[in-house]
């Protein structure tokens, strides 16, 4: 049985830094190799505290390495191997986190704060990179004495591309022709051409489906400068929104500065307006996409009917994202649960001020009473509230009707 501890130890090591990994893991050798021979991650790596090291075995960089990559390209790959933070195998579960990586070279990376990777465990722990690619620990929760933790991983993490790259890769036909014709008509406004290739900490929503294509190549919408706004309306400039991120009625606001809605039903099934995402956190050099089944049109922003009670209004900043949403989200009550809360206590409260307010007007009636037939003499009438009880009780009732009704009887 695995001791539930932040303190696990697989393979207890001497080692003083990330640089003696070699010398005290044999399945290392090749990665340490790599890191005495780069300045830059030698210096990255020996000043490195408070981290997560993913280490490729042998086997998994000796595949890699076939690839004949650039000492830039290496060093860029391997900074991403650095995440921020100590992440001990046993606080992660199957919610994906994102956690911010060493990698930020601009020509690799236009996140802020570096880009991410996404952990998760189901069975396995694993890490997912560009293209989806899976990395499994094989052996994790090693201490290095220089205060980080290492995981040693079966592959080799891949840099996040570009969206079209990405969507390349994923083999996301349709969105490939989509978004080329309409980058096509969008070079006619360099703002959203660059916007979409260049930008940085972005959310697209990909729209993939014959469907779609067909909607883009036969509809009305034939204008160059139609097609530049629908491509706007398809992505988000300065907010990285994982799935996590997308809460029900949250309301987004485009590149085009239109709107668009989030609608998750009580399956967790999750909308973009009526568009249905059918693949989710591919992340990319500037940020993030998510595959949808449909064009996005700006006059239509209704969807599916949710019955569940909206939980955002507002679209999260990009520093936001650095945070691990599914710790915050099992921190945080959720807005139905606080409003429900809210209701039942002033309820309550309500029931303890009518229960002392019948109490209050039955004491007076019995005081009344004992005085005998000299009250009654003075009081021929039925039994009335003086001016001041009226104006004590009255404030205390939630609505006028509950004041009529309690002063009647």
């Amino acid at each position: 049985m695995r001791v539930l501890s932040l303190f696990v130890i697989a393979e207890l090591s001497s080692a003083q830094s990330v640089l003696d990994l070699g010398s005290s893991f044999p399945s290392l050798t090749k990665l340490s190799a790599l890191i005495s021979a780069s300045p830059m991650l030698t210096a990255l790596l020996n000043g490195a505290t408070d981290f997560t090291f993913l280490g490729p075995t042998n086997e998994a960089l000796s595949k890699w390495l076939q690839g004949n990559h650039s000492q830039d390209f290496v060093d860029a790959t391997l900074s991403y191997h650095l995440l921020a933070g100590s992440h001990p195998t046993v606080l992660l579960n199957n919610e994906a986190s994102f956690i911010p990586t060493a990698l930020k070279n601009p020509s690799y990376d236009n996140v802020t704060g570096g880009q991410r990777v996404e952990a998760s465990k189901a069975g396995n722990v694993v890490f997912l990179s560009g293209s989806k690619t899976i990395s499994t620990v094989v052996s994790g929760d090693n201490l290095v004495i220089q205060g980080g933790t290492v995981h040693i991983i079966d592959t080799v993490l891949q840099i996040p591309s570009n969206v079209l790259t990405a969507m390349t890769q994923a083999g996301l036909s349709y969105a490939v022709g989509i978004f080329s014709l309409g980058l096509r008509y969008a070079q006619h406004n360099s703002t959203i051409s660059d916007a979409t290739i260049n930008g940085s900490d972005l959310t697209y929503f990909v729209p993939n489906s014959p469907k779609a294509l067909s909607t883009v190549s036969n509809t009305s919408i034939t204008t160059q400068m139609q097609l530049g706004q629908l491509t706007a309306y398809h992505f988000i400039v300065g907010s990285v929104l994982y799935s996590s991120f997308l809460r029900n009625g949250t309301v987004l606001t485009t590149f085009a500065g239109l709107p668009v809605v989030v609608r998750v039903l009580e399956d967790g099934t999750k909308y973009i307006n009526s568009a249905k995402i059918i693949a989710s956190d591919y992340l990319i050099s500037s940020g993030v996409m998510h595959v949808i089944d449909d064009i996005l049109i700006p006059s239509n922003t209704t969807g599916p009917v949710v019955t569940s009670t909206t939980t955002s209004v507002s679209t999260p900043s990009s520093t936001e994202t650095t945070s691990n949403p599914s710790a915050t989200a099992s921190q945080k009550l959720s807005a139905a649960a606080c409003a429900g809360i809210g209701v039942g206590v002033g309820i309550t409260l309500l029931s303890l001020v009518a229960l002392g307010i019948i109490l209050y007007i039955k004491r007076k009636r019995q005081a009344l009473r004992s005085q005998g037939n000299r009250f009654d003499e003075q009081h021929n009438g039925p039994f009335e509230l003086k001016t001041n009880d009226r104006e004590f009780i009255t404030p205390q009732l939630e609505t006028r009707e509950q004041a009529v009704e309690l002063l009647a009887t």
